[in-house]
């Protein structure tokens, strides 16, 4: 899996020149890249995305994979990532920007998960199915400027989140803590600049 995100990286890093090359192309190219370790997609994700509302409003479909050793078997998630910058933060060259979001995941393989409630669940005290999932997250991050194009840049980020099911079940068990509820992610996104 671990080939197949790197790839697929390089793959959308070499293919950004294809698009410049083609008018319709250069219409429906990804404005980012981004790579993403941890944070309930994966132990590491790969995506690209668009960004809406003059660069404040960014929606990034993503590619996560947890490998058998950490997780029993490999699990493989597709997340749809929508955020939302607050402020953009000049400070010198770089940009400091507050964000908050939601995701929508589906675990695509893993023995451990289900689209339907299996019929060993008969009592239906499990409340939902476990191959998706929704997120909230919220994070910050940091813009340094690349390249000539407006709007080129790398931001390195980090964020915590939590799963719908994690909420549910930190009321329904006693014995959860609430710092029991989150997860950490850290990230690099590329932003191809003015299209």
């Amino acid at each position: 899996m671990m080939k197949r995100l790197i790839y697929l990286t390089a793959l959308l890093l070499a293919g950004h020149g294809a698009f410049a090359q083609n008018g319709l192309l250069q219409s429906i190219r990804p404005d980012h890249v981004q790579l993403q370790y941890a944070g309930n997609i994966g132990l590491l994700s790969v995506g690209l995305g668009y960004n809406f509302a003059g660069d404040k409003l960014h929606v990034t479909l993503m590619d996560g994979f947890v490998p058998a050793s950490i997780a029993g078997s490999n699990i493989n998630t597709v997340a749809l990532k929508s955020s939302y910058d607050f402020i953009h933060i000049p400070v010198a060259r770089k940009t400091i920007t507050p964000y908050a979001g939601l995701a929508a995941m589906f675990e695509t393989s893993g023995n451990g998960y289900y689209k339907t409630l299996p019929e060993r669940f008969v009592d239906r005290k499990y409340y939902q199915m476990s191959a998706f999932h929704l997120a909230v997250f919220a994070g910050g991050k940091l813009g340094l400027p690349m390249g000539t194009r407006k709007g080129q840049r790398v931001e390195l980020y980090a964020e915590t989140g939590t799963l719908d099911s994690y909420v549910y079940y930190y009321f329904k068990n006693e014995t959860l803590n609430f710092t029991d509820l989150f997860s950490a992610a850290l990230g690099i996104s590329y932003h191809f600049g003015n299209k």
